[in-house]
């Protein structure tokens, strides 16, 4: 963080008026990279932690029906984000389990946009704003920040998977209906290819953001601490109860359309992801601009 530090208070007395776009930019990317690695730490063990039981649970039931599976990283992926029925439907086989993993790993994501908010009230950071940008292009780095936290965040997760697949003897692949039946409970029979590549590739992405710009709206308004709260509010009650307006339903596999009945549409879920990235984004701008930053 020190590193960072140091980086940005140098870099301030570099950026002119002319070219100072570009320049931030290169800044925000670079102090990106260079403070936040390690953060990521905690997001590989997380899923270190539900790939491993799976790939016991995988062995043992090998072990016990005398069988062999061919197994994927998407069989990774899709256990990890299995999710659970909703608590309030009534009559299903399938009991009710808070995904402690998947629970986690979110909350952590809000931990992590928590604290880029705090960063953001650093004096280094409003004496960029003063000294080189409008309030207005602030609130662009700001947006570009967001996107860029979900999608590191991502791109770890994904590496983190591949590599554990790969050394596991996994092979690179979408998942299998035998391996999501009899290990993980999971009747994928009726979904299809595109919507799983769909699910795992730009769903989080998007559903993730939402959060992201919920958060760091609230966070403007009140604190970091308010911002992760209401956060873990939205996942908790899109834990317990199916509805599209709560988007983490989307990020739970057991409550797609083409797996539950009368699951979650992911076209719709992607309207309203985007709806509420740009209801945000603006109301964001707007308490921006009436913002005191001294």
């Amino acid at each position: 963080m020190e590193s960072a530090l140091r980086v940005s208070k140098k870099r301030i007395f570099f950026i002119s008026e002319k070219g100072g776009r570009q320049q931030m930019v290169n800044l925000y990317i670079r102090l990106f990279w260079k403070r936040n690695w390690k953060k990521y730490i905690p997001v590989v063990i997380l899923i270190l932690i539900q790939c491993q039981t799976f790939r016991n649970i995988l062995q043992g039931y090998e072990s016990y029906f005398g069988i062999r599976f061919e197994v994927s990283a998407g069989d990774y992926i899709a256990d990890f984000c299995k999710g659970t029925i909703p608590y309030t439907t009534g009559g299903s086989q399938e009991p009710f389990n808070i995904p402690t993993i998947w629970s986690l790993y979110y909350i952590y994501f809000f931990a992590v946009i928590g604290h880029s908010v705090s960063q953001t009230a650093r004096n280094y950071e409003m004496q960029i704003t003063l000294r080189c940008v409008s309030r207005a292009k602030w609130w662009r780095y700001q947006n570009l920040m967001l996107w860029m936290e979900t999608a590191g965040y991502l791109l770890v997760t994904g590496l983190t998977f591949l590599l554990y697949g790969g050394y596991t003897g996994a092979l690179p692949g979408i998942f299998h209906q035998d391996v999501q039946l009899g290990c993980a409970g999971m009747d994928l029979a009726g979904y299809q290819t595109g919507d799983f590549l769909l699910f795992v590739f730009f769903m989080p992405l998007l559903v993730m953001t939402a959060a992201a710009y919920i958060q760091y709206t609230a966070s403007i308004k009140g604190n970091a601490l308010v911002g992760i709260l209401i956060s873990v509010v939205l996942l908790v009650s899109s834990v317990f109860h199916k509805n599209p307006l709560l988007i983490f339903n989307a990020l739970m596999l057991m409550r797609q359309s083409g797996v539950m009945e009368q699951g979650i549409n992911p076209i719709a879920e992607i309207g309203i992801c985007a709806a509420i990235i740009v209801i945000m984004s603006l109301l964001m701008r707007k308490m921006i601009e009436k913002k005191d930053l001294m």
